[in-house]
């Protein structure tokens, strides 16, 4: 038998670390995650846009069994796409939708630790402890949890992330192809990651440049990684040419500006918010929270920063370029929420299994870091175990409130909802009505029917944030002209019911 080549012992045992973690990674995070969902009880559906994403994935679920177009949606398709295909297998359930963020979730684990080996070969501890943070860290695990696109677009992000950065060493126009089909989904699943194009082209023209491409495959590249990109982007609106185009949503950018970097109070499509600190300081101060980068792994993350002054410069570029353009757009962003430090997450992950590799190669003792590495992952984890359960107390809470609501009205009664309109549509028979929706006018011809119609609405709410808004217009309207009888309360809602006399007399009179 030949003996082995020189080197070949220590190939296979790379080759095996490279199959051993990942797998290792990938199983530790499916655990957490559906430990998580067995341990609460949840089942994804929350609020309102994961009500909607649900939704749209049942008609198109539907349009896939009967081979027609699906109807347009408010927001981009690539999670209930996703979420539909799934159905084929389990149904027309929540489940579905619902695995799709947990596989999502679940591979972003090995997908860390490939990136930081790939901008770091050999880095074991690092990488490991980048994917132990995918793993681990709160926000993702409850994204992972959420019938919503936020892990889903999460991992398309990484995944093009890794096959740009093979791209930019190796320039294989194949790795190019994946790179833009992977940003072509993550875009189509959430229209922030268009913002990633800047920092690929921006990798994509160094190591052009440092291999003195030439420029017919500088173009051959760019042109392919548009066409696909674009292809991918540009699918969802195909059966809308000539119609409009419906999955802008209100297109939140509309309210962006710069000067909402500095303010607390933010006046947006929802309404009149009174944040804590400004958009630009909370979305700063996410990466160094708990349900991101455990505050002990912070200071690795800084000196992951640091090395990237040694890295290969267009992957130092695609990793700074992504965390810097994602805290850019988001410090004019009208909102604040904990969901959208995610776009900007996977950077982070990997700065602080770089820091790892930094603190060792600065001769920090290897049994010290690997000690600190496994206090901060455990402090994540830690918190997981309290952020988990009290996301879906919250969601529990809702659906106690519905039920309640449903025991109190008698049918064929209907209810004007704010807040809890789809948790009352998909876990009651009640006939719901958005006051959102509504006007005045609209309500005295509803109310002009006589039948018997009860409200609930989170009165503390509509009147601090909805001022001068459809909810706060209407909700007055109703207790100005008709009368509300309170008949109880569930948690922050309220249910009155509406007289019928009176109703029956501003049905007459009409809206103000």
């Amino acid at each position: 038998m030949p003996e082995d080549r020189p080197g070949a012992a220590s190939t296979r045992r790379a080759n095996v670390a490279w199959t051993r973690w990942p797998l290792a990674l990938l199983g530790i995070a499916l655990l957490v995650r559906l430990a998580s969902a067995a341990a609460t009880g949840f089942d994804g559906l929350y609020g309102q846009d994961p009500f909607a994403y649900f939704d749209h994935a049942r008609a198109i679920y539907g349009a896939l069994l009967g081979g027609t177009l699906p109807p347009p949606f408010f927001y981009p398709i690539g999670y209930p796409l996703l979420a539909a295909v799934a159905m084929l297998v389990t149904g027309a359930h929540p489940l579905a939708a619902q695995a799709v963020s947990v596989l999502a979730g679940a591979f972003a684990a090995p997908a860390s630790y490939a990136l930081v080996q790939q901008v770091k070969p050999g880095a074991t501890l690092g990488a490991v402890t980048a994917g132990l943070l995918a793993a681990f860290a709160p926000q993702l695990v409850v994204s992972s949890l959420s019938v919503d696109s936020d892990a889903a677009a999460f991992f398309f992000a990484l995944l093009s992330a890794l096959a740009m950065g093979r791209y930019v060493t190796r320039l294989k126009l194949r790795w190019l192809s994946l790179a833009a089909l992977a940003l072509g989904m993550a875009v189509l699943t959430r229209w922030v990651y268009a913002l990633a194009v800047l920092p690929w082209a921006a990798a994509a023209w160094l190591a052009w440049r440092a291999r003195a491409l030439p420029l017919r495959g500088r173009l051959a590249g760019a042109v392919i990684a548009v066409a696909i990109g674009g292809a991918v982007v540009g699918s969802q609106f195909a059966g809308e040419l000539g119609h409009g185009f419906s999955h802008f949503g209100d297109v939140a950018i509309a309210s962006w500006s710069p000067a909402n970097a500095v303010h607390a109070e933010i006046a947006n499509p929802d309404g009149v918010f009174h944040y804590p600190v400004p958009v630009a300081a909370y979305y700063a101060l996410a990466t160094v929270h708990p349900a991101f980068v455990f505050p002990l792994l912070a200071p690795l993350a800084g000196l992951g920063l640091v090395s990237l002054r040694r890295a290969f410069r267009p992957h130092a570029v695609l990793l700074l370029g992504w965390l810097l353009v994602m805290l850019g757009f988001f410090a004019g962003f009208p909102w604040e929420n904990p969901r959208f430090p995610l776009s900007y997450f996977a950077p982070l992950v990997a700065l602080v299994g770089l820091g790892v590799e930094a603190a060792l190669e600065r001769r920090a003792p290897r049994q010290a870091v690997a000690a600190w590495c496994a206090l901060g992952l455990a402090g994540s984890l830690a918190w997981t175990a309290r952020d988990v359960p009290r996301f879906a107390d919250r969601k529990r809470a809702d659906l106690e409130a519905a039920i309640w609501c449903e025991g109190q009205v008698p049918p064929p009664s209907r209810v004007l909802a704010f807040g809890l309109t789809e948790t009352l549509r998909h876990y009651t028979p009640l006939e719901v009505v958005e006051i959102f929706d509504e006007t005045p006018a609209t309500l005295a011809a509803l109310l002009g029917d006589g039948r018997p119609t009860y409200v609930l609405a989170d009165a503390d709410n509509v009147a601090s944030q909805w001022v001068g808004r459809a909810p706060q217009i209407n909700l007055s309207w109703l207790r100005n002209r008709t009368a509300l009888a309170e008949l109880g309360r569930a948690g922050h809602y309220t249910l009155w019911r509406v007289g019928a006399r009176r109703a029956a007399q501003s049905a007459r009179q009409g809206a103000p």
